[in-house]
């Protein structure tokens, strides 16, 4: 019970942070850099479809069709 009522103030409170102009645009411009300025070794990124912390739906398209790069 207390964990569900946690997850749920985190998830709102997270939303509502994340949507925030300025906290979106510094975000945006830290996973542009990470998508632009990866590493040149193997990765593996491993997702949920259950994942309650990071949902699916959240994992930004690139990193999900990213082309193999050695």
């Amino acid at each position: 019970m207390v964990e569900a009522v946690v997850l749920a103030s985190m998830e709102n409170f997270f939303k509502s942070v994340l949507n925030m102009p300025e906290v979106e645009r510094k975000l945006r411009v830290v996973v542009d850099a990470a998508l632009e300025d990866h590493p040149y070794c193997s990765q593996l990124y491993l997702y949920s479809t259950t994942d309650k912390v990071v949902p699916y739906s959240t994992v930004p398209l690139p990193l999900l069709s990213k082309p193999q790069q050695m």
